[in-house]
């Protein structure tokens, strides 16, 4: 195994954080920042090059501290649509009814348009 210089401190980060943070966007970060620490203990350890390291910095800096996160924003936004989309369609398979997700009950917040009560209004803007 190489690295050593940190312990392994970005195996460590990852075992305890990853898909813990509660948010998916600290989530995507964490997942971005295991591959940065573990790049810059392989660098110090002497395993890689500074050009391996230098490279894992810079993509990490652009895709997070740049302003650019909209793109991360619209990754997660897609994950969990597409999950979403698996979920009902295994639901929809298995004979189970959509009913029971919160957004195809008719009547409060999350109605359906045409499905709500108070003619064409929107039911988000009430």
């Amino acid at each position: 195994m190489s690295g050593g210089s940190y312990n392994y401190l970005y195996s460590q980060v990852e075992e305890e954080y990853a898909g813990r943070m509660l948010d998916p966007e600290m989530d995507a970060l964490i997942e971005d920042l295991v591959p940065v620490l573990r790049a810059v203990e392989w660098y110090v350890s002497g395993d890689t090059g500074e050009t391996a390291y230098r490279a894992k910095v810079q993509a990490f800096k652009e895709k997070w501290l740049r302003g650019k996160n909209e793109d991360v924003v619209s990754d997660i936004i897609t994950q969990k649509c597409d999950d979403l989309k698996e979920r009902l369609l295994t639901m929809c398979k298995g004979g189970g009814s959509l009913q029971a997700l919160p957004i195809f009950r008719a009547g409060g917040r999350q109605a359906l348009p045409g499905r709500h009560r108070g003619g064409d209004r929107d039911p988000v803007r009430r």
